[in-house]
């Protein structure tokens, strides 16, 4: 589940300027007026008991369908007014989902607000940043399944996610909450192939859209939202049979010009991709033995950096699951994938030695809090893994390109 109290790195004022460097893409007299007002919020109060009794039917009458209509429309609009802009998921969102996922709320009830959510919210496209904020948060919060653990996401909203992330000048903030709620369909959903791979065409053109007018640390973080969303999706090809996938993900990878949060993201990322016979295993466990080597040199040069910590968890579930239901239900993770998956057995004496070769690496940096060394002993034998097992080619798959030497 994502949670939906959050607030943007990014508020905006009533007038739909942002804060901490991101800019509006129009200016504030391009926006569409407010879609509600308090006297609307009075007339409604009228109407209230009437939404509330049909949300608990499980036949819904025609007179059913305009009462939940007329109530969603209060929901959705509702995000539009300036006086609410500072805190709308506490006064709006959580008001929505607490309805959604209450136990009285009927399941055609349900299933028909989430609808008419995906409907009504291409009118809240041209609002200001909160409401487009919010409304991308909601979509991301629908759930077909509620009660499933993990909660089933609601697939239609994809194609809502999917026009948001693509509008053109679209605020940043917006984009990452739309690259979490696609990736989370992809995940924890079952879309289709074609729906797969449109996800993951507009996770590779928003990743090479980010932005330039923000903080350093803050378009990482964009960044690494949307590489984890991009391993989400799976896809090792797209649609057209090219691998833009794993090639994107692959090169920040071996980029030692990249940050270790983007290359830790990135080998994350293609350890939960579903590898095919015919996908470069060789090349996948070299690079992921050639990160952790570079960056024990790297932490034992500088071990007060507040990043090692989280890098090295991350290099570790790359090569194991953090859940147990992803390793042995969805074969993920590196070693998962190697045991598990169809044509990729000749791969799982090596993986197995890599993982081995590993942990001295990671082990004093995870169990220690980034307070211990790692034993010159551990790099050394990993230094010796990598040069006993360098891979024939560099290419992710046989229609890739080449990785360059680095």
């Amino acid at each position: 589940m994502l949670t939906v109290l959050v607030v943007s790195a990014a508020v905006a004022s009533g007038n739909g300027e942002a804060a901490n460097g991101e800019s509006p893409p129009v200016t504030s007299r391009d926006f569409d007026p407010p879609l509600w007002s308090e006297q609307q919020e009075k007339d409604f109060r009228k109407h209230r008991l009437n939404f509330s009794r049909a949300l608990k039917a499980d036949r819904l009458s025609e007179q059913d369908r305009q009462n939940i209509t007329r109530g969603v429309q209060r929901y959705m609009y509702r995000m539009t007014m300036p006086e609410l802009f500072r805190d709308l998921p506490k006064d709006v969102l959580r008001e929505i989902i607490s309805d959604l996922r209450s136990p009285v709320t009927g399941k055609a009830a349900r299933d028909f607000v989430m609808q008419e959510v995906v409907r009504i919210a291409p009118e809240l496209y041209n609002q200001p940043q909160p409401p487009r904020f919010n409304l991308a948060i909601l979509l991301s919060n629908l759930d077909a399944d509620h009660k499933a653990e993990p909660q089933v996401p609601y697939i239609p909203a994809a194609d809502r996610l999917l026009e948001m992330l693509q509008q053109p000048n679209q605020f940043f903030s917006v984009k990452i909450w739309c690259a979490k709620g696609l990736g989370r369909i992809c995940r924890d959903a079952d879309p289709s192939i074609r729906l797969r791979d449109r996800i993951a065409g507009a996770l590779l053109q928003g990743l090479a859209e980010a932005p330039d007018h923000v903080e350093p640390e803050v378009r990482e973080w964009y960044q690494r939202l949307f590489i984890e969303a991009l391993g989400d999706t799976g896809l090792v090809y797209n649609i057209n049979r090219q691998p833009t996938i794993i090639d994107t993900l692959m090169q920040l990878l071996s980029d030692p010009q990249q940050s270790w949060d983007i290359r830790t993201a990135a080998l994350h990322a293609v350890s939960r991709l579903q590898f095919e016979p015919s996908t470069n295993v060789d090349l996948i466990l070299y690079e992921a033995g050639k990160l952790a080597h570079e960056m024990g040199r790297a932490y034992n040069a500088n071990r007060a950096a507040p990043h090692w910590q989280a890098n090295f968890v991350k290099l570790y579930h790359s090569m194991i699951p953090r859940f147990p239901k992803e390793a042995h239900q969805r074969n993920l993770g590196l070693v998962n994938q190697i045991q598990n998956r169809s044509g990729l057995g000749q791969y799982r004496a090596k993986a197995e030695s890599l993982l081995e070769a590993m942990a001295p690496v990671y082990n004093p940096v995870t169990e220690s809090g980034g307070q211990n060394p790692i034993p010159a002993s551990g790099i050394q034998n990993l230094q010796q893994w990598l040069q006993a097992n360098a891979p024939e080619n560099r290419r992710p798959t046989p229609e890739s390109q080449p990785l360059p030497q680095s």
